[in-house]
C-alpha cells in the first residue's frame, strides 16, 4: 500500500501543477490560490510551514492524507507561477515538500502497520527517516540557491 501511495501522491503533485497552470496560463482563468498555512513567495518561514505542512498531513493520517496534501502543494505552486508571484525556483521548492510527503507516507504507514499487528513501526523507520533527511537537506539547498538566484 505504501508504494500506491507514493505514486498516487506524485500524480497528485502533478496533475494539480499542470491543471492549474494550465487554467492559469492559457485559459485565461486566475484562480490565485491560497493554502491552509502562512505561505509567502521567497519567506524562508513560509518555504517551511509548506515542508511541515506536506509531512506532518501526511503522516497524521497513516499516509492517506499524502496525496490530498501534495494536491495542495501543486495546485498552490502553479498558481503562483503562472500569475507571476513566484518563480521557477520557488516552483522547485515542491520537490522537498514531495520527499516530506513521502516520508510521512512511509511513517504513517509502518505506524498503521503496528497498530493493527501486522508489524513492527521500528522495522520500516528507517526508510521515512532517509527521506526526510533528504528533503531537509534538499530545501536547505534551495534556500542557499535562492539567496544567490
Amino acid at each position: 500500500m505504501k508504494q500506491t501511495l507514493f505514486v498516487l501522491s506524485f500524480l497528485a503533485l502533478a496533475a494539480a501543477f499542470a491543471g492549474v497552470y494550465a487554467v492559469e496560463a492559457f485559459g485565461g482563468v486566475h484562480l490565485r490560490f491560497a493554502p491552509p498555512y502562512y505561505y509567502a513567495s521567497g519567506d524562508v518561514f513560509g518555504v517551511t510551514n509548506a515542508f511541515a505542512f506536506a509531512f506532518l498531513f501526511s503522516l497524521l493520517f497513516f499516509g492517506y492524507g499524502g496525496p490530498v496534501a501534495m494536491l495542495v502543494e501543486g495546485a498552490k505552486h502553479a498558481s503562483f507561477l503562472a500569475t507571476g508571484a513566484a518563480t521557477a525556483l520557488d516552483a522547485a521548492f515542491a520537490l522537498p515538500s514531495l520527499l516530506a510527503c513521502l516520508s510521512g507516507v512511509a511513517l504513517g504507514q509502518s505506524a498503521l502497520r503496528e497498530w493493527r499487528g501486522e508489524g513492527s513501526f521500528f522495522e520500516d523507520w528507517g526508510g521515512g527517516a532517509r527521506l526526510f533527511i533528504a528533503g531537509a537537506v534538499l530545501l536547505g539547498v534551495l534556500l542557499v540557491a535562492k539567496r544567490f538566484f
